[in-house]
């Protein structure tokens, strides 16, 4: 599907660039390209030419102004007629400058009608638009991709693995989360980081890039380079946890998951914050009134407590119908058997029947405590994918916040 899509979105390109050269009567027509994306190699050869090292400077020239471009009119290049120009209609621009541009050799000097205009216009539009798609088209199929199987997760746990999961989401411009990392590490996909590489930034290894190249989502980046996250969907940094200078009056109370916390508006009414009612400090909310309490129970829920810690608290069941030849005890999570037992030197784990591994806690917590530190020890390895869950779990969860209106005279 995804290179039955990208040869239609080719296709459409040149077809858009032999009708600019028709409308034109233009002699002949070239759409010079910087490899910003794989892709658009594939336009290479015929019209378009893939430029390695970049667009130069057009020729000088009378500039036209379109309704959406603006285009340079030059005397034709090797032209033997006086009224024969040459049109450079640069199409495409990002904060680098033009990386596309649409060439018209041996255009009539008295084709520009208003009419012409209009429609050279429209052209250069639909080329912009197929351009940013084969750009941009791998990054939107593993979204939906991403979505579908989140969402089929919520009926089966095991229907993706995390380094798919992890794979899809550098795809789609996320981060994946510290298990699917480790999880396509193991599988060859990814090189780690260089130590001091933002963590947002990931190296796909070839054997990544062959697998992606097959499945038709191999245009997401240059080569080998490192993939960094676009500014518009990279998790940003957090916001300053300072409040709004002045008193912080709260007025209201959520109550969630048996947790208080109280909820303030910021002084410019716009952004509110929350904090527990035994602590000072107030730390923003994303979501608003506006946009439920229920949305703003599951931020919370997501940001201000260990929702992993607390989901697999929540869903641990203890078996204590499973036979076993030596002195061990067993939970299930998510489908998934995890085994502790007592050495001398600890306590170790396994999951299902794998081979036993330290565990790095101590052996006087209790049994349970044990047995969420070694879920989160595999989930931290790849072998249990929670992440998902967790969240969806988060929402479900905030349904059953409370909100009631607080008065600090009151309370006090």
């Amino acid at each position: 599907m995804a290179n039955d899509i990208l040869s239609v979105l080719v296709e459409t390109v040149q077809d858009a660039c032999v009708a600019s050269a028709q409308l034109s009567d233009a002699h002949s027509v070239r759409l010079v390209l910087a490899p910003i994306c794989e892709n658009w190699r594939a336009l290479d050869g015929g019209i378009a030419q893939v430029i390695p090292t970049g667009l130069g400077a057009h020729p000088a020239g009378s500039e036209l102004a379109l309704a959406d471009f603006t285009l340079t009119m030059c005397t034709a290049h090797d032209g033997y007629v006086t009224d024969l120009v040459d049109l450079h209609l640069d199409i495409l621009a990002d904060t680098s400058g033009p990386v596309a541009r649409l060439v018209l050799e041996g255009v009539p000097g008295s084709w520009a009608s208003k009419a012409r205009r209009s429609s050279l216009n429209a052209v250069a539009r639909v080329v912009r638009g197929q351009l940013v798609a084969l750009r941009d088209t791998p990054q939107m199929l593993a979204a939906q991709m991403l979505t579908l199987i989140e969402q089929l997760v919520d009926l089966d746990n095991s229907a993706a693995s995390p380094a798919l999961l992890g794979l899809l989401r550098i795809l789609a411009g996320q981060t994946p989360s510290r298990g699917q990392i480790i999880a396509m590490q193991i599988a060859g996909l990814v090189d780690s980081p260089a130590p001091k590489a933002p963590s947002a930034v990931f190296t796909v290894t070839e054997a990544g890039r062959n697998l992606l190249q097959s499945s038709g989502l191999g245009g997401w980046g240059e080569g080998g380079a490192p993939m960094e996250l676009p500014v518009s969907s990279a998790i940003q940094p957090p916001e300053p946890q300072t409040p709004p200078a002045g008193d912080v009056l709260p007025f209201a109370k959520l109550r969630v998951m048996e947790r208080d916390f109280l909820i303030a508006d910021a002084s410019c009414g716009q952004r509110m914050l929350y904090r527990q009612p035994t602590t000072p400090e107030w730390r923003w909310l994303t979501n608003t009134s506006a946009d439920g309490w229920t949305a703003v129970a599951a931020e919370i829920i997501q940001s201000d407590l260990n929702l992993l810690a607390e989901y697999v608290g929540m869903h641990l069941i203890r078996r204590r119908d499973l036979p076993t030849e030596e002195v061990a005890e067993a939970f299930e999570l998510m489908g998934k058997i995890i085994w502790l037992r007592l050495d001398e030197a600890g306590v170790e784990m396994r999951l299902d029947d794998q081979t036993w591994q330290r565990l790095d806690v101590s052996s006087t917590i209790p049994l349970k405590e044990r047995a969420i530190a070694a879920a989160l020890a595999l989930q931290a390895q790849g072998h249990i994918s929670a992440d998902t869950a967790a969240r969806d779990w988060a929402k479900r969860m905030a349904h059953a916040a409370q909100i009631t209106p607080y008065m600090t005279i009151a309370a006090q």
